[in-house]
């Protein structure tokens, strides 16, 4: 848990009460592969990272919002492969244009509300809302700190391989399915590059150039699969 003493995280919030409320969110995480506790905690840390590399400016209840939000941004999620309770979601939240997301934020709304935590709910609404990939709800304002969010959501494709590998694994596990080597290529060319190249002026330099260059080379990895697969299909021939 270094990480947050190492970027600040207490100068927004006192060090017990961090986690006394951190514990409440992540033990309302379903034990599924991909959206558990875990990933919570890995969006909230790595988008906690990126906004301190960013030139976003927050004020300490927005901040506080940011950080509780993410942690909170897939609770109760009941796994990919759950269907049905999916439908379920999607039939009771029938009123919201993203009504997965209108559930995390509701719950995640009543622990906040439960522990007196000082917290923007309109800005903790479209924190949420804009882990939605096909929507993007906060206004010309914040436009930056959605695509931010966006991409802390799936940060282990501009990671290091070993977790960008990790996390594929662990969604293909809730999904029930092996993803192809084309659907990565697909995934990374068409939605994730797109989204960083948004950032670039908003992520100092380095940073951007680091994370970047770990796309390139998780891209670079799915390529080749792709190239050798072909290769092999038509010597098969």
């Amino acid at each position: 848990m270094s990480f947050y003493s190492e970027n600040n995280i207490y100068q927004y919030l006192d060090r017990d009460f961090f986690y006394h409320i951190s514990d409440s969110i992540l033990e309302n995480y379903h034990c599924v592969p991909y959206h558990s506790r875990f990933h919570g905690l890995d969006v909230m840390t790595m988008g906690f990272k990126f906004l301190k590399n960013s030139k976003i400016t927050l004020n300490q209840e927005q901040t506080i919002t940011f950080i509780f939000g993410l942690l909170g941004h897939d609770i109760f999620h009941p796994g990919l492969h759950n269907l049905e309770e999916l439908n379920n979601l999607k039939k009771i939240y029938h009123y919201s244009e993203s009504p997965v997301e209108e559930f995390h934020y509701l719950k995640t709304k009543e622990i906040l509300k439960n522990h007196q935590v000082n917290f923007n709910d309109d800005f903790l609404k479209n924190i949420i809302y804009a882990t939605d990939v096909s929507r993007n709800v906060f206004s010309e304002e914040f436009k930056d700190l959605a695509n931010l969010i966006k991409l802390a959501d799936v940060n282990h494709t501009v990671s290091s391989f070993e977790k960008h590998l990790e996390w594929t694994w662990k969604l293909e596990d809730e999904l029930k399915k092996k993803l192809t080597y084309q659907e990565q290529v697909n995934f990374l060319e068409k939605y994730v590059e797109p989204l960083l190249e948004k950032l670039k002026d908003v992520f100092e330099e380095k940073f951007y150039q680091e994370l970047s260059f770990k796309l390139s080379s998780n891209l670079d990895f799915w390529k080749s699969k792709v190239r050798k697969e072909e290769k092999q299909k038509k010597e098969d021939l």
